[in-house]
């Protein structure tokens, strides 16, 4: 079971450098080749930003496949955060978990 962090998701919709990792990433997970979960503050940042933005269309496309649950056994932290490094789980970044 992975942890997947907000910045795999932000990574996507500013269109930025590593885009298509997370993109491959996140559709292992929308086709069950693998599992996760995210927090609820992942998903209140993703909510505000988009807001701020005012991309309500991809807010709304986010709220409808997002599913939020709450898992005590997590193996891995999929993040680009360092911050991550150096706890009991294991952070890895979306490349990463492809190369299984």
């Amino acid at each position: 079971m992975y942890l997947i962090d907000t910045n795999t998701f932000l990574e996507v919709m500013p269109s930025r450098s590593r885009k298509d990792e997370c993109k491959q990433l996140l559709a292992m997970l929308k086709n069950g080749k693998i599992s996760g979960v995210v927090t609820d503050f992942t998903i209140h940042s993703i909510i505000v930003l988009l807001d701020r933005l005012r991309k309500l269309k991809e807010l709304k496309k986010f709220l409808l496949i997002i599913t939020a649950v709450i898992s005590i056994n997590v193996d891995i932290i999929i993040s680009f955060d360092k911050n991550f490094d150096g706890l009991k789980i294991p952070r890895k970044e979306p490349a990463q978990i492809q190369q299984k």
